[in-house]
């Protein structure tokens, strides 16, 4: 009886085997698809659009979930990516005084400083890179390494080039205003400190004190967040090469995450608008093999919608106000302030 038992068993496994290898050899060895995260579940909806696998052909092809995001995982490691310390390739210094409003890319002196090197380069990696490299996220740098909310922003407050928006509008011109697009209403010191120099302090601006300045900021979610690196490069360089932005609000950084940056009223906005080209490879008697290959990455302006109207459920309106005068702006500028106010 035992005897007759096992050899059941041994046919019932063996037809198991053989469906198995029947469901795997059904859909091509071979698959290309397009994503916009590499993760199981995006593959499998990607498998089900794009291929004539049944559900229970893909499910064979793929495999345990956890075994899927993990090979992506090691695909993200093994594709092609530009460090953004090689951006400016100046170290360390070099970078976190940039995105504080300092260096000479920040400089007013447009007209005696030879830029041509730095900008070359900068231009090189926005028409050759951005749109199919990934450009890591800079959080070697304090900056960038707490973003919680999954938002940054820079702040301009000068105009040094007589391209794009802003009051420079001639040869020579080093210190314009930029296109004005916001309020600010209070920088809180204690959120930035290696930016404002100091471990606290509050500067509020009321009225217009602070003059023209312009913001504009992105943030991401998990399918776009290996492409946050290419999103703040477009931001930055865009504010400076394209329009000559340069320099910070003061007390707070040139770019960082939200939580570290001024409180304003407004802020443009840029969405990430990306997908990954991923090809899986399954021949019989094999391990699931994914390998990450192009990447179409480009950029959005939030249909229109300031950062924190287009992202609503993210909270940002804590950091983008709406009005300094009335609400949250005026309420947190008088608190840290230290302030009554009148009736």
């Amino acid at each position: 009886m035992k005897f007759v038992s096992a050899l059941v068993a041994l046919v019932l496994l063996s037809n198991s085997e053989a469906r198995l290898r029947e469901l795997q050899g059904a859909c091509p060895g071979t698959v290309q698809l397009s994503v916009s995260s590499c993760d199981y579940e995006s593959l499998k909806a990607a498998l089900a659009d794009s291929t004539s696998c049944t559900a229970e052909e893909t499910l064979a092809l793929l495999g345990d979930s956890e075994m899927v995001d993990s090979k992506c995982e090691a695909a993200y490691s093994d594709a092609k990516s530009l460090p953004f310390s090689e951006v400016l390739n100046k170290g360390y210094q070099y970078d976190r005084e940039f995105f504080n409003g300092g260096t000479d890319l920040n400089s007013f002196e447009s007209s005696t400083v030879d830029h041509a090197k730095d900008t070359e380069r900068l231009s090189v990696i926005g028409t050759e890179l951005l749109g199919d490299t990934v450009i890591e996220w800079p959080d070697y740098l304090a900056n960038f390494q707490e973003c919680h909310h999954r938002a940054a922003m820079c702040c301009w407050t000068a105009d040094k080039y007589n391209v794009g928006g802003g009051s420079c509008t001639s040869a020579g011109c080093a210190d314009g205003d930029p296109l004005d697009n916001t309020d600010v209403c209070h920088v809180d010191m204690k959120n930035s400190p290696l930016a404002a120099h100091t471990r606290d302090g509050v500067a509020v601006f009321p009225g217009d004190a602070e003059g023209p300045v312009h913001c504009q900021g992105f943030a991401w979610d998990e399918k776009d967040e290996m492409f946050r690196g290419n999103a703040l490069f477009h931001v930055v360089m865009k504010g400076l090469l394209s329009n000559g932005y340069t320099r910070n609000v003061p007390g707070a950084p040139m770019c960082g995450c939200v939580e570290q940056m001024p409180v304003v009223s407004h802020a443009g906005c840029s969405n990430i608008d990306a997908s990954l080209q991923v090809t899986l490879v399954k021949e019989l008697e094999e391990e699931l093999r994914i390998y990450i290959g192009g990447k179409n990455i480009s950029f959005g302006n939030c249909d229109g919608k300031d950062l924190a109207d287009y992202h609503a459920d993210r909270g940002l309106e804590k950091f983008v106000v709406g009005d300094c005068s009335s609400g949250y702006g005026l309420e947190r500028s008088i608190y840290l302030a230290g302030l009554v106010k009148k009736d």
